[in-house]
């Protein structure tokens, strides 16, 4: 599954982006070990914000597809962000 050619920053990027922050789904894409995408990333503080970018992009979607639950009144859903979000306001699991 080695390259020989190597990868550059970019591609990687790229593949990130496609991928939403799979670091597994971009080495499929790349045609590399997920190994080798990790210690790129390790080394690259390029590589490091684009992986952090898109994994902020789907806690935003989570967080989303969450408020239009509770909006719905799913009870599961307003339990978990009451647990999660409003403890300071008491709601928490005893």
């Amino acid at each position: 599954m080695a390259n020989k050619n190597r990868i550059s920053d970019q591609q990687i990027i790229d593949a990130l982006t496609v991928s939403g922050g799979d670091v597994t789904a971009a080495s499929l894409a790349l045609h590399c070990e997920r190994a080798t995408i990790y210690a790129r990333i390790q080394k690259t503080p390029a590589l490091q914000q684009a992986l952090e970018e898109e994994r902020e992009k789907a806690l935003d979607i989570a967080e989303s597809v969450l408020m239009k639950l509770i909006k719905q009144e799913k009870m599961e859903a307003v339990k978990f962000f009451l647990s999660t979000k409003g403890k300071k306001r008491g709601f928490t699991e005893k």
